[in-house]
């Protein structure tokens, strides 16, 4: 199967400005690169902070902009988006208090967690969360898993984001998650960065927002600063033995004829 992977669109009223970024002219986009270059994938998933401030208008815009999408688009909430207005224009993924909700793929299955807790940037995720969460691994035990949320779940030795932005309920999440081997992979955003890597036998991978970019900034650095790096998309195909991730800009179409 094939999908693509997108985040971090912060969105804010129609045509509006964030760090330099028109946001919703990049969330059209990549939005129409995708569906040139990769016409048949299964779906598309954004993994949070759709908006910047959660405005109802900034999910207004998002819910014009998609409206007629021909690619399913599968979404999460992030640290900057507020479920009651989410919930206004996308209903159907109101799950009791959280949005979180379950695709299934013949052999493979997509569970998508609500990391947020409205009011903070860090990830949280409660006890009624995490019950969610293992009755779905117990459910499709026998099946291939994926993960999709917004927050890190490790640190990724980026100071601001690993002391100040992290996921606080790590711990408990990989205590349910190394349960069951079948969890193949984590997919998620936040960090405005292209990333990848393996915890505890599990991959991981986030993409650069459609928005602006955040700098690596190891060792002692705790202030954010936004680099001078294009957006991008992931298009991930995965087989019964391979895993991949194919990561694009989009800004322009570059695709030339090799001479």
């Amino acid at each position: 199967m094939k999908f693509a992977h997108i985040s971090d669109m912060h969105l804010l009223d129609e045509g509006a400005i964030i760090n330099g970024v028109n946001p919703q002219k990049n969330l059209e986009k990549v939005l129409k690169d995708i569906l040139k270059h990769h016409p048949k994938i299964k779906f598309i998933t954004v993994t949070g902070d759709l908006t910047q401030n959660g405005d109802l208008d900034a999910y207004e815009t998002l819910a014009k902009v998609i409206k007629n999408y021909p690619i399913p688009i599968f979404p999460i909430i992030g640290n900057h988006d507020i479920r009651k207005n989410f919930w206004k224009f996308f209903p159907k993924y109101k799950s009791g208090k959280y949005v979180q909700y379950t695709k299934v793929f013949n052999d493979r299955v997509f569970l998508f967690l609500d990391s947020v807790k409205e009011g903070v940037h860090s990830g949280h995720m409660n006890k009624e969360r995490f019950m969610w969460l293992e009755e779905n691994l117990e459910k499709y035990k026998k099946k291939d898993i994926y993960l999709v949320m917004h927050h890190h779940p490790v640190f990724v030795d980026m100071p601001p984001m690993d002391n100040l932005y992290n996921f606080k309920s790590a711990s408990k999440f990989w205590k349910i998650v190394t349960r069951y081997p079948n969890v193949k992979h984590v997919f998620f955003g936040h960090l405005h960065r292209n990333f990848d890597g393996r915890h505890k036998g599990v991959g991981l991978s986030s993409v650069n927002s459609t928005s602006f970019q955040i700098a690596y900034t190891p060792d002692e650095q705790q202030e954010f600063l936004i680099l001078d790096e294009p957006p991008t998309y992931s298009i991930i195909k995965i087989n019964k033995y391979t895993f991949k991730i194919h990561t694009t800009t989009f800004l322009k179409d570059q695709n030339k004829k090799l001479l």
